[in-house]
């Protein structure tokens, strides 16, 4: 079993944090990334995830405990041994069955700017073919008013209460077992978020990983041929069972990466969601004990 979990958030970096730690020599990253176990009950994901996408998610997870623990028969001696499931931070339950299953792990979470996250998750749900509307006000601001298909509210604006996400985990771990940090802080120095990971986990914190690489950018791909083969990807890997070999994905996502290109986030599209998240990032400082001050305009 893992002995430590990045539990989210969703489109807050965590992808590229599970390849930064998988590359330290001390640490085992899950060779799956998101299984998703902690997450499902019977087979089935108890968050009201309803979106576009939610059958790829459960088909590409690993509900069964047997799968789970054989992503871990490769674990030699690394002294950290960790997947990364945003998921997590979205179950109700997830935080009580990590707690009985692996009542000393550590737990991990990266936290964007909840407006930012929301246009990110949105722009990455374009990306993949997931969302048809290519107005982010109609899309957003809809989910925003109570407008449109219930999934847009859970995927876009749900997700971005992180206080209310993140204080069952602190009702069940000690403080010191939970370790908080910024999206902007990642982005701004990497290296020094990753040293401060390195010695939370309890391995050699001079270790220098390639950062040079950002994965899972969101954005809009305007190159017709290339959007239709990379949103029809993931769906035939799903009814396959099965994921894209990482050398193929690999070429296939710098490929990608290269062509998307992102507006930026509607002012008034930002200023409506920061009123939105006020009273839980305001409720959010308190828990972390942290200025968050620039969320807030």
């Amino acid at each position: 079993m893992p002995n430590f979990l990045v539990i989210g958030a969703a489109r807050s970096g965590t992808t590229s944090l599970h390849s930064y730690l998988g590359s330290h020599p001390e640490i085992y990253m899950s060779p799956v990334k998101e299984p998703n176990f902690f997450a499902q009950e019977g087979g089935h994901f108890d968050f009201g995830d309803s979106a576009p996408g939610r059958r790829i998610r459960t088909r590409l997870s690993i509900l069964d405990s047997e799968k789970y623990h054989a992503l871990f028969r490769g674990v030699t001696d690394e002294k950290a041994i960790g997947e990364a499931s945003p998921s997590y931070m979205g179950s109700p339950r997830a935080a009580g069955r990590i707690q009985q299953a692996i009542p000393g792990a550590r737990l991990i979470a990266i936290l964007r700017h909840p407006a930012e996250r929301a246009y990110a998750n949105y722009m990455g749900r374009l990306r993949d073919g997931r969302e048809r509307n290519l107005d982010p006000l109609e899309a957003i601001g809809g989910a925003l008013s109570g407008r449109g298909p219930r999934w847009r509210s859970e995927v876009y604006i749900d997700q971005g209460f992180y206080h209310a996400r993140l204080q069952p985990f602190y009702e069940r771990f000690d403080r010191e077992r939970i370790r908080v940090c910024l999206f902007d802080d990642f982005v701004r120095d990497t290296d020094a978020v990753l040293r401060d990971l390195f010695s939370f986990l309890g391995v050699d914190p001079e270790f220098e990983p390639d950062t040079s690489v950002v994965h899972n950018s969101t954005g809009w791909i305007p190159n017709p041929l290339l959007r239709v083969v990379w949103t029809n990807a993931k769906p035939i890997g799903a009814r396959l069972g099965t994921r894209l070999p990482r050398p193929i994905h690999a070429a296939a996502w710098r490929l990608v990466r290269r062509n998307l290109t992102r507006p930026p986030l509607p002012t008034d599209l930002r200023v409506a969601l920061i009123e939105r998240y006020r009273p839980d990032v305001l409720e959010l400082e308190r828990l972390l004990g942290r200025d968050l001050s620039d969320w807030l305009v």
